[in-house]
């Protein structure tokens, strides 16, 4: 019948095209799976080169334009301090009183320093045969204030100097006003502070 051929058709045409499809499709997948294919290279794209901006140097920083930092300037030296004058005394004495003693083992600074504030002239004379740590003895001439020997004997203390005694003069006593410090050996025990301060002269 007309109508039984119509459809015929049309499923003819409708298989046909799929068939033609198919065909498409089958080639396409031979092409990609054959040898040929496989080891063609596959073209990377080319990347653009980039162009980097041209830097024109400022005028503050072209190097003809930078000038050098100019030298230092030198230290001018130290200013040399004059000597500290001597400290005037505190006391003063009717008499002048020398103190002689060895500057061995001693404080000088203390010392000196000391018997300057009190009125005192000192008299440093170094002896070969003197031990840094021997202790003392203090001679003094026997018609001078008690006290001010008292002073003496306490400004060797505060030194670190160790006292063993504290007695006059024999008969040849110096013609001037006179303390001396000597390192006699003596078998006496020390002298502390408060045996000066509180017991009365000669010592021991």
């Amino acid at each position: 019948s007309t109508a039984s051929t119509k459809e015929l058709a049309e499923e003819f045409q409708q298989a046909k095209a799929a068939d033609d499809g198919y065909q498409k499709t089958l080639a396409q997948l031979k092409t990609q799976t054959s040898p040929e294919a496989a080891n063609k290279p596959v073209a990377k794209p080319t990347a653009k080169p980039s162009i980097q901006p041209s830097v024109q140097p400022s005028p503050e920083t072209s190097p003809k334009d930078k000038l050098p930092f100019p030298p230092p300037l030198p230290t001018p030296p130290l200013a040399q301090l004059p000597p500290k004058p001597p400290l005037p005394p505190i006391l003063s004495r009717s008499q002048p009183i020398a103190v002689k003693f060895d500057p061995t083992g001693v404080n000088t600074e203390i010392i000196g320093n000391t018997l300057t504030k009190l009125g005192f002239t000192q008299d440093q004379q170094t002896q070969p045969q003197t031990q840094p740590t021997a202790a003392r003895t203090i001679y003094y001439q026997s018609d001078l204030n008690p006290n001010d020997v008292k002073i003496i004997a306490f400004t060797f203390l505060r030194a670190g100097v160790t006292i063993a005694a504290i007695q006059p003069f024999p008969s040849d006593r110096p013609s001037t006003a006179q303390i001396e410090i000597t390192s006699v050996p003596s078998n006496h025990q020390p002298l502390n502070s408060q045996d000066i301060l509180t017991r009365n002269l000669p010592l021991p």
